[in-house]
């Protein structure tokens, strides 16, 4: 599903509304140990969307306002995933802070939030 999503958010239709990458959260496999290695260090963050982007553009309005772009942030899951407590929490950062974070389970529960934000 996340190869959909991000289909559908890189269609021409879309383009300017959006810029939107894969964010690889895996481990890196090392051969050696049989494991993966996670970063661990500072910066790490549990939790972190399968897919970021900004959505929205910088847009000087009639009165001279300036309309931003928002953090996106969209945590892909099957029909029967559940998201986990880390991956709740760094949604709910996003969205406290003015950025859009939602958990999608399809190509239309994305365009359903983005209608209902004004996106599209």
């Amino acid at each position: 599903m996340q190869r959909e999503i991000l289909e559908y958010l890189h269609t021409p239709r879309l383009k300017d509304v959006c810029y939107v990458w894969r964010n690889q959260s895996t481990g890196v496999f090392d051969p050696v140990s049989g494991t993966f290695r996670m970063n661990k260090g500072m910066g790490r963050i549990n939790g972190v969307s399968d897919i970021l982007g900004i959505v929205g553009s910088a847009v000087i309005g009639a009165d001279n306002t300036v309309g931003l772009g928002r953090l996106l942030a969209i945590e892909v899951k099957s029909t029967k995933g559940k998201a986990t407590s880390d991956q709740l929490a760094f949604l709910l950062h996003i969205t406290n802070r003015g950025g859009l974070g939602f958990i999608a389970r399809s190509v239309e529960d994305v365009e359903a939030v983005f209608k209902r934000e004004g996106i599209l």
